[in-house]
């Protein structure tokens, strides 16, 4: 195959602040919206159904929909200039990926729309699977890995005849693991915490991992923020964090594998780190939190993978892999191994 020149390329970066005329119009069409649904909502007399429309209704006026909003009316602008013959876009579920595809419909019915589910999918994620029609749908969707294109081909019989295509991903790195390196990890038995993108995931799963790392000193506890997270965040909503106790670090290596090299376990709840540390070599542990839905990305995986909801259980855990030798801690990670190597 061709070898993409990425230099060559011609990168443009959407504007997250557009005219004065333009943002009017978006804010307008908002509040419009916001009105319309909010008047529609006083006639319903069903309780689920009234909820569903002031959820929606609130919905009008976040920045989320004003980002969307922003985001279509520039790629109106850029469908005219360049006139393409297929659009790629990411597949997570997000809004504005189904409006670019009616967009680029409405500008050219032949255009090939092609979605890309790269990220992690939750055992009850609905907003990928279901078909929108109408030209919200992609044509063709590619997979990142085996696992999450039968999870799609299982779940996605509404999108019709959509092909579904595995194309793999450039960030797994099928690495071996070195059971010598389960005894030199031994010396100082580290836990890598990874939240995800979520602020309120963020801060519950750190002040989790703080008020751990003051019962169980014996081990050391690495948090890796997501990219979208920043320590400022942290450190401005609970500051008990500017005093943390010496075995309880945030991460300041930019290569993730750089931390897996430290780490034993990874604590983790949606993070699509997950995978990547279980390939790695690090014994997944899943943190449920109390009458919470889970969003375990590696939900089907039954053996080599931990659940824990209090510090004595993931305690517990700590002591039995500490007696364990290099290569019953390796067997046991052989199912989810391989199970994320083909995610």
């Amino acid at each position: 195959s061709t070898k993409w020149n990425i230099e060559a390329s011609q990168k443009i970066i959407f504007s997250d602040k557009l005219s004065f005329s333009s943002e009017f119009k978006i804010l307008f069409k908002a509040i419009n919206q916001f009105f319309s649904l909010k008047n529609q909502s006083r006639k319903i007399v069903d309780n689920y159904k009234k909820r569903i429309y002031v959820g929606a209704y609130k919905a009008a006026l976040t920045y989320e929909t004003i980002s969307s909003l922003r985001f279509i009316l520039q790629l109106n602008e850029l469908l005219v200039q360049i006139k393409p013959k297929v659009t790629l876009t990411t597949l997570e579920g997000h809004c504005w990926e189904r409006l670019s595809y009616y967009c680029a419909k409405r500008f050219n019915p032949s255009i090939k729309c092609i979605g890309y589910q790269h990220a992690i999918l939750f055992q009850r994620q609905h907003s990928i699977m279901r078909s929108l029609s109408n030209n919200f749908d992609p044509d063709l969707i590619f997979t990142s890995g085996l696992h999450t294109k039968k999870i799609l081909e299982g779940r996605c019989q509404s999108y019709g005849n959509i092909g579904i295509k595995n194309i793999g991903t450039h960030r797994r790195k099928d690495s071996r693991v070195n059971l010598n390196e389960f005894i030199e990890k031994k010396v100082t038995p580290t836990c890598l915490v990874l939240p995800d993108g979520n602020h309120i995931e963020t801060l519950s799963m750190c002040e989790f991992a703080l008020k751990t790392a003051k019962e169980i000193k014996n081990i050391r506890f690495i948090i890796r923020l997501h990219p979208l997270m920043q320590i400022a965040f942290i450190l401005q909503q609970n500051k008990d964090f500017n005093n943390m106790p010496d075995n309880l670090v945030f991460s300041d290596n930019t290569d993730i594998q750089d931390d897996f090299a430290k780490c034993i376990w990874a604590l983790y709840r949606g993070s699509g780190s997950a995978i990547h540390a279980c390939i790695a070599g690090l014994k997944p542990i899943y943190l449920k939190f109390d009458d919470s839905l889970s969003i375990d990305p590696l939900y089907m995986v039954k053996d080599g993978k931990k659940n824990i909801s209090v510090i004595s259980e993931l305690e517990k855990i700590f002591i039995e892999d500490l007696s364990q030798n290099r290569e019953t801690f390796a067997f046991e990670l052989n199912e989810v191994r391989e199970y994320c190597s083909r995610y």
